[in-house]
């Protein structure tokens, strides 16, 4: 009977693991194929755009006249409706980006706070350790080999707190680089608007 319920338990926890696969593999496929249709408007865009210069540098070419000045006038407008549209295609572009570091950023300091609480717990447990003596420990067990079990309870103890330590600089470092990125990114989307 125990047999089948942890083959139901792992059954069960592999099919949630896939679905979460491939629930987070379509998202992604979204995010890109949108980002691939951004950048094809934007690549029109600019074509476009040279289009307009051309006609522009023709247009101030040919003999002074009304009409000319006022296909060079339109032309300019054309060009100038264009290059605002590639600019709010680059904002567009540059908001998802920042929104996928923001997410990122928020399950980083979800794992943090994770890391930290655990640690914390490890610490309380060491220091229960810590307040008894050795002598006094070893007294305490009526079989010396419990004693050694709890010796390398907490020498295990240790290693595992070691290696939260470590985890967690690591991650609160990743974290602070995304932070910096994600800056970054807000002041070219503030200086894209700004042009």
């Amino acid at each position: 009977m125990n047999t089948r319920i942890r083959l139901s338990i792992y059954s069960l926890i592999v099919f949630c693991a896939l679905a979460g696969a491939v629930f987070a593999q379509e998202a992604s496929n979204a995010v890109e194929a949108r980002r691939a249709q951004l950048q094809a408007e934007l690549k029109g865009l600019e074509q476009q755009i040279a289009g307009f210069d051309l006609l522009i540098g023709k247009k101030q070419s040919e003999a002074v006249s009304i009409k000319r000045d006022i296909d060079i006038i339109d032309a300019e407008i054309k060009r100038a409706k264009l290059e605002i549209k590639r600019r709010n295609l680059a904002i567009s572009g540059l908001s998802n980006s920042i929104d996928k570091k923001s997410h990122s950023i928020q399950e980083m300091s979800s794992t943090i706070d994770r890391e930290r609480a655990s640690l914390g717990e490890a610490l309380r447990k060491l220091h229960e350790y810590d307040d008894v003596s050795l002598v006094e420990l070893l007294l305490g067990y009526e079989d010396l080999s419990d004693f050694f079990v709890e010796v390398d309870t907490i020498d295990s103890l240790q290693a595992a707190i070691q290696s939260s330590f470590d985890d967690l600089r690591a991650n609160i470092d990743r974290t602070s680089e995304a932070r910096e990125n994600l800056r970054g990114e807000k002041q070219e989307q503030t200086e894209l608007r700004t042009l």
